[in-house]
Protein backbone atom coordinates (compact mmCIF):
# COMPACT_ATOMS: atom_id res chain seq x y z
CA UNK A 1 0.00 0.00 0.00
CA UNK A 2 1.15 3.40 -0.88
CA UNK A 3 0.48 5.86 1.96
CA UNK A 4 0.64 9.73 1.58
CA UNK A 5 0.63 11.56 4.28
CA UNK A 6 0.17 15.36 3.91
CA UNK A 7 1.92 17.12 7.14
CA UNK A 8 2.77 20.45 8.40
CA UNK A 9 5.20 19.41 11.06
CA UNK A 10 8.72 20.61 9.32
CA UNK A 11 10.85 18.58 12.29
CA UNK A 12 10.17 15.61 9.84
CA UNK A 13 13.12 17.21 8.33
CA UNK A 14 15.05 16.65 11.52
CA UNK A 15 16.28 13.26 11.53
CA UNK A 16 16.79 13.38 15.26
CA UNK A 17 13.59 14.62 16.19
CA UNK A 18 11.05 12.26 17.49
CA UNK A 19 8.82 13.15 15.34
CA UNK A 20 10.98 11.99 12.23
CA UNK A 21 11.22 7.96 14.49
CA UNK A 22 7.44 7.92 14.60
CA UNK A 23 7.31 8.74 10.43
CA UNK A 24 10.20 5.47 10.80
CA UNK A 25 7.76 3.55 12.63
CA UNK A 26 4.29 4.37 10.87
CA UNK A 27 6.56 3.33 7.46
CA UNK A 28 7.50 0.13 8.92
CA UNK A 29 3.57 -1.16 8.56
CA UNK A 30 3.30 0.33 4.83
CA UNK A 31 4.75 -0.78 1.79
CA UNK A 32 5.46 3.23 0.85
CA UNK A 33 4.91 6.05 3.23
CA UNK A 34 5.68 9.14 1.26
CA UNK A 35 5.08 13.07 3.25
CA UNK A 36 4.52 16.07 1.67
CA UNK A 37 5.38 19.21 4.09
CA UNK A 38 3.71 22.60 3.86
CA UNK A 39 7.12 24.83 4.03
CA UNK A 40 8.19 27.85 2.12
CA UNK A 41 10.95 27.80 -0.46
CA UNK A 42 13.16 30.20 1.71
CA UNK A 43 13.01 27.36 4.55
CA UNK A 44 15.52 25.36 2.57
CA UNK A 45 14.17 22.23 2.79
CA UNK A 46 15.43 19.45 0.15
CA UNK A 47 13.12 15.87 -0.46
CA UNK A 48 14.08 13.28 2.44
CA UNK A 49 14.46 9.96 2.56
CA UNK A 50 13.50 8.99 6.05
CA UNK A 51 14.13 5.17 6.07
CA UNK A 52 14.31 2.53 3.23
CA UNK A 53 10.63 2.91 2.15
CA UNK A 54 9.74 6.41 3.95
CA UNK A 55 10.10 10.02 2.06
CA UNK A 56 9.83 13.37 3.15
CA UNK A 57 9.03 16.08 0.74
CA UNK A 58 8.86 19.85 1.11
CA UNK A 59 6.18 22.05 -1.21
CA UNK A 60 8.56 24.61 -1.42
CA UNK A 61 6.02 27.21 -1.26
CA UNK A 62 6.46 30.58 -2.32
CA UNK A 63 3.33 31.62 -0.19
CA UNK A 64 1.93 30.00 2.16
CA UNK A 65 -1.16 30.71 0.55
CA UNK A 66 0.19 27.74 -1.99
CA UNK A 67 0.78 25.43 -0.04
CA UNK A 68 -2.09 22.97 -0.64
CA UNK A 69 -1.71 23.82 -4.14
CA UNK A 70 1.72 22.58 -4.55
CA UNK A 71 1.34 19.94 -2.05
CA UNK A 72 -1.70 18.93 -4.76
CA UNK A 73 0.99 18.67 -7.20
CA UNK A 74 3.29 17.00 -5.41
CA UNK A 75 0.83 13.91 -4.33
CA UNK A 76 -0.20 13.49 -7.92
CA UNK A 77 3.40 12.98 -9.02
CA UNK A 78 3.85 10.52 -5.94
CA UNK A 79 0.70 8.44 -7.50
CA UNK A 80 1.90 8.35 -10.90
CA UNK A 81 0.20 5.03 -12.69
CA UNK A 82 -0.95 3.57 -8.87
CA UNK A 83 -3.76 1.63 -9.07
CA UNK A 84 -6.62 3.83 -6.91
CA UNK A 85 -7.04 0.44 -4.59
CA UNK A 86 -3.39 0.88 -3.74
CA UNK A 87 -3.57 4.43 -2.73
CA UNK A 88 -4.42 5.83 0.82
CA UNK A 89 -4.05 9.75 1.89
CA UNK A 90 -3.95 10.22 4.97
CA UNK A 91 -4.08 14.08 6.44
CA UNK A 92 -2.70 15.65 9.72
CA UNK A 93 -5.96 17.67 10.53
CA UNK A 94 -9.40 18.46 8.87
CA UNK A 95 -8.41 22.04 7.55
CA UNK A 96 -5.68 22.78 4.96
CA UNK A 97 -4.48 19.25 4.43
CA UNK A 98 -8.12 17.80 5.06
CA UNK A 99 -9.11 19.79 1.93
CA UNK A 100 -5.54 18.70 -0.50
CA UNK A 101 -6.27 15.35 1.00
CA UNK A 102 -10.26 15.60 -0.52
CA UNK A 103 -8.74 16.70 -3.85
CA UNK A 104 -6.49 13.80 -3.97
CA UNK A 105 -9.54 11.65 -3.17
CA UNK A 106 -11.60 13.41 -5.97
CA UNK A 107 -8.89 13.09 -8.57
CA UNK A 108 -7.43 9.57 -7.73
CA UNK A 109 -10.27 8.23 -6.61
CA UNK A 110 -7.94 6.85 -3.51
CA UNK A 111 -9.03 6.04 0.14
CA UNK A 112 -8.78 9.39 2.37
CA UNK A 113 -8.14 9.29 6.08
CA UNK A 114 -8.45 12.39 8.44
CA UNK A 115 -6.33 12.88 11.60
CA UNK A 116 -7.95 15.14 14.45
CA UNK A 117 -5.36 16.48 16.91
CA UNK A 118 -7.20 18.95 18.17
CA UNK A 119 -10.44 19.36 19.89
CA UNK A 120 -11.63 21.85 16.96
CA UNK A 121 -15.23 22.18 18.63
CA UNK A 122 -14.14 23.62 21.86
CA UNK A 123 -15.70 26.91 22.16
CA UNK A 124 -12.75 29.05 22.38
CA UNK A 125 -11.08 27.60 19.18
CA UNK A 126 -13.62 29.15 16.91
CA UNK A 127 -13.73 32.44 19.13
CA UNK A 128 -9.31 32.48 19.20
CA UNK A 129 -9.01 33.92 14.86
CA UNK A 130 -11.65 34.26 12.33
CA UNK A 131 -9.24 31.68 10.08
CA UNK A 132 -10.21 29.10 12.82
CA UNK A 133 -13.81 29.87 12.12
CA UNK A 134 -13.06 29.02 8.62
CA UNK A 135 -11.15 25.76 9.53
CA UNK A 136 -13.93 24.11 11.32
CA UNK A 137 -16.33 25.26 8.75
CA UNK A 138 -14.17 23.41 5.99
CA UNK A 139 -13.58 20.59 8.37
CA UNK A 140 -17.50 19.40 8.17
CA UNK A 141 -16.99 19.10 4.72
CA UNK A 142 -13.81 17.15 4.73
CA UNK A 143 -14.99 15.01 7.96
CA UNK A 144 -18.08 14.19 4.87
CA UNK A 145 -15.81 12.93 2.47
CA UNK A 146 -13.56 10.85 4.80
CA UNK A 147 -13.22 7.10 4.61
CA UNK A 148 -12.29 7.24 8.06
CA UNK A 149 -11.41 9.34 10.73
CA UNK A 150 -8.74 8.98 13.49
CA UNK A 151 -8.83 11.34 16.95
CA UNK A 152 -7.30 10.68 19.92
CA UNK A 153 -9.38 11.05 22.38
CA UNK A 154 -12.87 10.33 23.68
CA UNK A 155 -13.72 14.02 24.02
CA UNK A 156 -13.07 14.44 20.37
CA UNK A 157 -14.95 11.79 19.19
CA UNK A 158 -18.09 12.92 20.64
CA UNK A 159 -17.26 16.50 19.69
CA UNK A 160 -17.61 15.19 16.03
CA UNK A 161 -20.41 12.48 16.70
CA UNK A 162 -22.48 15.13 18.27
CA UNK A 163 -21.94 17.29 14.96
CA UNK A 164 -23.14 14.42 12.60
CA UNK A 165 -19.47 12.78 11.44
CA UNK A 166 -20.65 9.28 11.12
CA UNK A 167 -19.46 7.41 14.16
CA UNK A 168 -18.74 4.52 12.17
CA UNK A 169 -16.15 6.40 10.64
CA UNK A 170 -13.99 7.58 13.85
CA UNK A 171 -11.48 5.40 15.76
CA UNK A 172 -9.64 6.80 18.85
CA UNK A 173 -6.03 5.74 19.04
CA UNK A 174 -4.05 8.21 21.29
CA UNK A 175 -0.48 8.79 20.05
CA UNK A 176 1.71 6.14 21.15
CA UNK A 177 3.90 6.42 24.43
CA UNK A 178 6.89 4.09 25.34
CA UNK A 179 6.70 3.86 29.42
CA UNK A 180 10.29 2.69 29.46
CA UNK A 181 11.33 6.20 28.14
CA UNK A 182 10.34 7.24 31.59
CA UNK A 183 12.08 6.76 35.17
CA UNK A 184 9.27 7.22 36.80
CA UNK A 185 10.47 9.14 39.74
CA UNK A 186 8.72 8.69 42.77
CA UNK A 187 9.12 10.91 45.70
CA UNK A 188 6.74 14.08 45.08
CA UNK A 189 7.37 15.35 48.66
CA UNK A 190 9.83 17.75 46.96
CA UNK A 191 11.79 20.28 49.39
CA UNK A 192 11.58 23.29 47.08
CA UNK A 193 7.87 24.31 46.50
CA UNK A 194 8.61 24.30 42.21
CA UNK A 195 5.83 23.67 39.81
CA UNK A 196 6.11 23.44 36.21
CA UNK A 197 4.68 24.19 32.73
CA UNK A 198 5.45 22.64 29.78
CA UNK A 199 3.41 24.51 27.15
CA UNK A 200 3.60 26.17 23.62
CA UNK A 201 3.80 30.07 24.44
CA UNK A 202 0.81 30.29 22.52
CA UNK A 203 -2.56 31.79 22.92
CA UNK A 204 -4.64 28.82 23.64
CA UNK A 205 -2.16 28.23 26.17
CA UNK A 206 -3.69 30.89 28.35
CA UNK A 207 -0.34 31.66 30.43
CA UNK A 208 -1.71 35.05 31.01
CA UNK A 209 -4.02 33.72 32.61
CA UNK A 210 -1.64 31.07 34.60
CA UNK A 211 0.89 34.16 36.15
CA UNK A 212 -2.21 35.51 37.59
CA UNK A 213 -2.85 32.08 39.61
CA UNK A 214 1.26 32.04 40.37
CA UNK A 215 0.61 35.61 41.69
CA UNK A 216 -1.83 34.76 44.30
CA UNK A 217 -0.54 31.84 45.49
CA UNK A 218 3.01 33.68 46.00
CA UNK A 219 1.07 36.00 48.53
CA UNK A 220 0.35 32.68 50.49
CA UNK A 221 3.42 30.29 49.52
CA UNK A 222 6.29 33.29 48.97
CA UNK A 223 9.10 30.53 48.19
CA UNK A 224 6.49 29.06 45.62
CA UNK A 225 8.73 28.86 41.64
CA UNK A 226 7.00 28.42 38.69
CA UNK A 227 9.09 27.15 35.62
CA UNK A 228 7.80 27.00 32.02
CA UNK A 229 9.37 24.92 29.58
CA UNK A 230 8.73 26.25 26.08
CA UNK A 231 8.92 28.28 23.46
CA UNK A 232 6.62 30.42 21.19
CA UNK A 233 5.64 33.68 19.86
CA UNK A 234 4.28 35.12 23.26
CA UNK A 235 7.26 35.14 24.90
CA UNK A 236 8.21 38.35 24.85
CA UNK A 237 4.64 39.79 25.75
CA UNK A 238 5.00 37.42 28.55
CA UNK A 239 8.15 38.02 30.10
CA UNK A 240 7.05 41.88 30.48
CA UNK A 241 3.81 40.80 31.93
CA UNK A 242 6.10 38.44 34.49
CA UNK A 243 8.02 42.13 35.19
CA UNK A 244 4.73 44.13 35.27
CA UNK A 245 3.64 41.46 37.92
CA UNK A 246 7.27 41.88 39.89
CA UNK A 247 7.45 38.03 39.79
CA UNK A 248 10.83 37.71 38.22
CA UNK A 249 11.93 35.94 41.34
CA UNK A 250 9.06 33.39 40.81
CA UNK A 251 8.60 32.70 36.92
CA UNK A 252 11.29 31.50 34.86
CA UNK A 253 11.19 30.73 31.37
CA UNK A 254 13.75 27.87 29.92
CA UNK A 255 12.83 27.91 26.67
CA UNK A 256 12.36 24.98 24.81
CA UNK A 257 14.28 21.70 25.74
CA UNK A 258 14.68 18.31 23.87
CA UNK A 259 14.23 16.62 26.99
CA UNK A 260 11.97 17.93 29.79
CA UNK A 261 12.86 14.67 32.13
CA UNK A 262 14.97 16.54 34.93
CA UNK A 263 12.03 19.31 34.84
CA UNK A 264 9.69 16.53 35.67
CA UNK A 265 11.88 15.39 38.03
CA UNK A 266 12.73 19.01 40.37
CA UNK A 267 8.97 19.95 40.36
CA UNK A 268 6.51 18.98 43.20
CA UNK A 269 3.44 19.96 41.32
CA UNK A 270 2.31 19.99 37.21
CA UNK A 271 -0.22 22.61 36.09
CA UNK A 272 -1.60 23.36 33.02
CA UNK A 273 -4.24 26.42 32.38
CA UNK A 274 -5.18 25.69 28.47
CA UNK A 275 -8.24 26.50 26.94
CA UNK A 276 -8.18 23.25 24.71
CA UNK A 277 -6.23 19.76 24.17
CA UNK A 278 -6.94 17.39 21.69
CA UNK A 279 -4.72 14.87 23.82
CA UNK A 280 -2.63 16.85 26.27
CA UNK A 281 0.55 14.41 26.20
CA UNK A 282 1.98 16.76 28.68
CA UNK A 283 -0.50 14.81 31.14
CA UNK A 284 1.16 11.34 30.38
CA UNK A 285 4.39 13.02 31.21
CA UNK A 286 3.86 14.43 34.44
CA UNK A 287 2.19 10.92 35.24
CA UNK A 288 4.87 8.98 34.25
CA UNK A 289 7.13 10.48 36.48
CA UNK A 290 4.76 10.69 39.80
CA UNK A 291 3.88 14.57 39.54
CA UNK A 292 0.66 15.48 40.84
CA UNK A 293 -1.60 17.36 38.01
CA UNK A 294 -3.80 20.82 38.50
CA UNK A 295 -5.37 21.93 35.06
CA UNK A 296 -8.35 23.18 33.12
CA UNK A 297 -10.61 20.59 31.87
CA UNK A 298 -9.15 19.91 28.69
CA UNK A 299 -7.51 16.48 26.77
CA UNK A 300 -7.63 13.29 28.76
CA UNK A 301 -9.17 15.12 31.91
CA UNK A 302 -11.84 13.58 32.85
CA UNK A 303 -11.34 10.49 30.60
CA UNK A 304 -8.35 9.20 31.86
CA UNK A 305 -7.58 11.04 34.64
CA UNK A 306 -10.60 11.78 36.76
CA UNK A 307 -11.07 14.78 40.11
CA UNK A 308 -10.01 14.35 42.93
CA UNK A 309 -8.46 10.99 42.18
CA UNK A 310 -5.80 11.39 40.18
CA UNK A 311 -5.62 14.75 39.11
CA UNK A 312 -7.75 18.12 39.97
CA UNK A 313 -9.54 19.71 37.43
CA UNK A 314 -10.94 23.28 37.52
CA UNK A 315 -13.11 25.19 35.29
CA UNK A 316 -11.74 27.60 32.27
CA UNK A 317 -11.10 30.92 34.09
CA UNK A 318 -11.68 29.75 37.70
CA UNK A 319 -8.50 31.25 38.92
CA UNK A 320 -10.12 30.48 42.63
CA UNK A 321 -9.78 26.89 42.48
CA UNK A 322 -6.38 27.01 40.59
CA UNK A 323 -5.23 29.01 43.42
CA UNK A 324 -6.40 26.58 45.89
CA UNK A 325 -5.66 23.48 44.71
CA UNK A 326 -1.75 24.10 44.30
CA UNK A 327 -1.57 25.35 47.31
CA UNK A 328 -3.69 22.03 49.22
CA UNK A 329 -1.04 19.86 47.24
CA UNK A 330 1.75 21.76 47.76
CA UNK A 331 0.40 21.77 52.07
CA UNK A 332 -0.15 18.02 51.97
CA UNK A 333 2.44 15.92 50.72
CA UNK A 334 0.28 12.73 51.90
CA UNK A 335 -2.42 13.71 49.03
CA UNK A 336 0.42 14.80 46.72
CA UNK A 337 1.71 11.33 46.63
CA UNK A 338 -1.94 9.72 46.66
CA UNK A 339 -2.70 11.66 43.46
CA UNK A 340 0.54 11.09 41.86
CA UNK A 341 0.32 7.11 42.09
CA UNK A 342 -3.70 7.30 41.11
CA UNK A 343 -2.26 9.60 37.59
CA UNK A 344 0.45 6.65 37.50
CA UNK A 345 -1.62 3.82 37.44
CA UNK A 346 -4.50 5.31 35.11
CA UNK A 347 -1.83 6.21 32.41
CA UNK A 348 -0.14 2.95 32.62
CA UNK A 349 -3.64 1.12 31.98
CA UNK A 350 -4.14 3.82 29.37
CA UNK A 351 -0.92 3.54 27.35
CA UNK A 352 -1.12 -0.44 27.84
CA UNK A 353 0.06 -3.06 25.10
CA UNK A 354 3.12 -2.86 22.87
CA UNK A 355 4.59 -0.59 20.28
CA UNK A 356 3.44 -3.01 17.36
CA UNK A 357 -0.14 -3.53 18.37
CA UNK A 358 0.22 0.34 18.27
CA UNK A 359 1.31 0.32 14.74
CA UNK A 360 -1.44 -2.53 13.83
CA UNK A 361 -4.04 -0.52 14.74
CA UNK A 362 -2.81 2.35 13.11
CA UNK A 363 -2.54 0.68 10.06
CA UNK A 364 -6.20 -0.76 10.38
CA UNK A 365 -7.59 2.45 10.82
CA UNK A 366 -5.62 4.58 7.99
CA UNK A 367 -5.91 1.52 5.17
CA UNK A 368 -9.40 -0.06 6.49
CA UNK A 369 -7.92 -3.48 6.79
Amino acid sequence: MKVISISTDRNIFNASSPVSQRMKDYGSVFGELHIIIFSLKKHGYKKMQVASNVWAYPTNSRWKIFYPLRALFVAIRICGRTPAKDIVVSTQDPFDTGVVGVLIKFIKKARLNVQVHTDMYSQFFAKESFLNKIRVFVASGVFKRADSVRVVSKKIRESLVDRAVAKEKISILPIYVDKENYDGFQDVARKDRVLLAVSRLTPEKNLFFLIDVIDDVVKEKPDTQLLIVGDGPLKEDLLSYVREKKLDQHIKFVGWKQNVGKYYRQAGLFVHTSKYEGYGMVFVEAALQHVPIVSSDVGIMGDVLIQGKSAQICQLGDKECFVRCIIEILEDSQKAQQMSDAAYKSVIKHISGSKEQYLTEYKEIVCGY
